[in-house]
């Protein structure tokens, strides 16, 4: 039988200020919260629907909380793995994998570890949430669930 600690959700730490939890005890962040309407005051009003759709797919991949802060959307699961900047015409979504992709849509890679990557594209229309998007997406959400699952 394996350790009994790694097969329960490690105890996240909630910021006295704010309120919003993080994986390390007083993590570095800023405590401006924002809601996701006001990431898309004065923006193209149909950029709201996409972020909608998006997270009705990832809600369907598994766990999902949505922290709306100061610059971005942060989608978590067990840990951070996707945040969305709002843009005036388009969302630019990251995320991270523990590999690299080769893909015309992908704007800009960064590695940020050994074993994580972080990618960015844009979303400016409905075709661009396909499968291969929802895909890297859920694998994303994925790799950081269980890595929540994982750790203690």
């Amino acid at each position: 039988m394996g350790n009994p600690s790694r097969s329960r959700l490690r105890q996240l730490w909630t910021c006295p200020r704010c309120g919003r939890q993080f994986a390390r005890p007083k993590q570095a962040h800023s405590c401006r919260v924002r809601t996701a309407d006001e990431h898309f005051r004065g923006k193209n009003p149909e950029l709201r629907p996409l972020l909608e759709a998006l997270l009705r797919a990832l809600r369907r991949s598994g766990p999902l909380r949505v922290d709306a802060v100061g610059s971005s959307i942060n989608l978590v699961s067990g840990y951070h793995f996707a945040g969305i900047a709002v843009r005036r015409d388009y969302l630019r979504v990251g995320f991270i994998l523990n590999h690299r992709l080769e893909d015309p849509r992908i704007l800009r890679s960064e590695r940020l570890g050994p074993h994580r990557i972080h990618h960015q594209v844009c979303v400016r229309s409905r075709a661009d949430l396909d499968a291969r998007l929802l895909g890297w997406l859920a694998q994303a959400q994925a790799m950081q669930a269980r890595r929540g699952k994982s750790a203690g």
